[in-house]
């Protein structure tokens, strides 16, 4: 199944930039891994019966080159 073709009632997408100092990407970091683990206790059933598999992506990553003092 390819999301695309799927209508867009099933799918989400967000898109987000920050501006961050590097402190304050070690802490996005860990509550993006904190989010994660959350959804992970809250719906991670070994039950599947009347359950669709969904997946997550978390993509992180810095798209310009840190500033020169």
């Amino acid at each position: 199944m390819v999301a695309i073709h799927l209508p867009s009632t099933e799918r989400r997408f967000r898109s987000l930039f920050f501006a961050m100092k590097p402190e304050e990407v070690q802490d996005f970091v860990s509550r993006l891994d904190k989010f994660a683990q959350e959804q992970l206790a809250n719906y991670n059933f070994d039950e599947l019966e009347d359950r669709r598999l969904f997946q997550v992506h978390f993509n992180f990553f810095p798209i310009t080159q840190p500033a020169l003092d």
